[in-house]
């Protein structure tokens, strides 16, 4: 987790990547037909593994849940549940 080439890391940088890039990322979801009459407005960057992991203790600046446990934390509240590594798009 603190080495320059972990996962972690990795995924930090394509999550800046993404969102420094969303209109080149919504447009070429949108150019494959997407079946929403919204277009987004917010990123969320999560770590979805299989299994709970002792990783989520460690991980502080994005979600890192089971499967699982995000399907449950999402039909609680029937939207995305969490507000860490949440990013609002500015138009």
């Amino acid at each position: 987790m603190t080495s320059k080439k972990s996962y972690l890391n990795k995924f930090r940088k394509k999550s800046k990547w993404v969102h420094a890039n969303w209109e080149i990322v919504f447009s070429a979801l949108f150019s494959q037909q997407a079946e929403s009459s919204e277009y987004p407005n917010r990123i969320a960057g999560i770590i979805v593994t299989f299994f709970p992991t002792m990783a989520s203790y460690l991980i502080d600046d994005y979600p890192c849940v089971s499967l699982t446990e995000f399907m449950l934390d999402y039909e609680a509240i029937n939207q995305y549940p969490y507000q860490i590594g949440l990013h609002s798009l500015k138009f």
